[in-house]
This record gives structure tokens, C-alpha cells and sequence, in this order.
């Protein structure tokens, strides 16, 4: 058994892959509670955080030779969901999209919300993204498991650069350009635009980014 240390860009599902565990069995281990408590989301750890790893139970399998078994892996690979908006603002839908990740290319169409979802193979943290055609084509640069929690000024500062308010450094500091996105957001989403992180702001910054 050991304490993992959360490096940026890792989350349960990798830290559990990386042991050899489904990322449930150490989320829900009694000895990771106050983990638990104090980040709702696995997928959202912080730099830092400890995640206790106990020592693996071996398993035996049994089957007669001569047989084909096949076992099923739990887990893996992760998926990767953005949402995505083109120039005039209205969700890219349905169009072509190629995510390239990992020395492959995934393709498929987004949905009618502009939607991408695929599949992405465990250890990733780097992704480019195209989405439509031609001159018009989206092309974007995706850092996979890199948000921070909602609660963390990283996680606000992540949120608002993915929705294109916020260009300055994911560094957790409190600036004037934050507070100027902030305030971008908050006249975005129909709310007094005081350029404080209340409540209110929190929670429409969490339901226009998502998970």
C-alpha cells in the first residue's frame, strides 16, 4: 500500500489505471473519504491532493485448455466530450470532426448540439481537435485531465478559457484579467457584472462549461 501524490492532469481513472484498480475501488475506499468530501468529482483532483493506493489482491481465473476466455477490462479507455462553437457563436452541429490523440485519428460527426464525443486511449494528456471543413474548420489544442475543481481558482480560470473569456494563465493568482472575465462572463449569462465570484456566477459557470 502507499499515498499517491496527484501530479497536474491525473484523476482517479488514471491513478487507478496506472495501479491496476478501477478507479471506483480506490474513490470509494474508506481510507480516501475526505478525498471524496472534499472533491465531489474524481475526475477533478487538484495537484497535491493524497490518494491512498492499498496493494492489489491477486485473482485466479480457471477454464479448461484448449479454450478461448476473454476478459473484459473495466474502465478504459476515458472519453473526451466538448462542446463546440463556431465564429457567429451557434454550436458547430453536425459537422465532420478528426481528433488526433495518441499517433491516431478518431473521426465522426459532432450532434446537434456540436458535440464531440470519442473515445481516447489511458496516459494521454495532449489532443488536437478539427472540426467542419475548409476555411470555416474549428482547430483547437486539447489538454486532457487538466481542469481543476470548480472551487479552485485554477478550476475558474480553465472554465473561462475554454469559453473563450478568459486568455491568461491557469496559475490559481487572482488579476485584473480575471476579474475582467469574470465580469465578461457574468454579462454573458444575464447577471450583475461585478466581477466577484459569487454563488450565482459559480453555479452558471458550472452549467454553461459542464463536467
Amino acid at each position: 500500500m502507499k499515498t499517491h501524490t496527484v501530479k497536474a492532469g491525473e484523476c482517479m481513472l488514471s491513478i487507478a489505471t496506472d495501479n491496476g484498480f478501477y478507479w471506483e475501488t480506490l474513490w470509494d475506499h474508506p481510507r480516501n473519504a475526505r478525498l471524496k468530501q472534499r472533491r465531489s468529482d474524481p475526475f477533478q483532483l487538484v495537484e497535491g491532493d493524497q490518494v491512498f493506493v492499498p496493494d492489489i489482491r491477486e485473482r485466479s481465473l480457471h477454464g479448461s485448455t484448449g479454450n478461448r476466455h476473454t476478459v473484459r477490462i473495466k474502465g478504459i479507455p476515458a472519453s473526451v466530450t466538448v462542446q463546440v462553437f463556431g465564429d457567429d457563436h451557434a454550436p458547430m452541429s453536425d459537422q465532420p470532426f478528426v481528433l488526433e490523440v495518441g499517433g491516431k485519428k478518431v473521426q465522426g460527426r459532432t450532434t446537434g448540439d456540436g458535440v464531440v464525443q470519442a473515445f481516447v486511449p489511458h496516459g494521454e494528456k495532449e489532443a488536437k481537435l478539427t472540426v467542419g471543413e475548409g476555411e470555416h474548420a474549428m482547430k483547437l489544442d486539447l489538454a486532457i485531465g487538466h481542469l481543476d475543481p470548480p472551487d479552485e481558482t485554477k478550476g475558474v480560470q480553465g472554465r473561462l478559457a475554454n469559453l473563450g473569456f478568459y486568455p491568461g494563465a491557469i496559475d490559481g493568482k487572482e488579476s485584473d484579467e480575471l476579474t475582467q472575465a469574470i465580469t465578461a462572463f457574468q454579462l454573458h449569462a444575464g447577471l450583475p457584472p461585478s466581477g466577484a465570484l459569487d454563488e450565482k456566477t459559480r453555479a452558471a459557470l458550472e452549467d454553461q462549461h459542464g463536467g
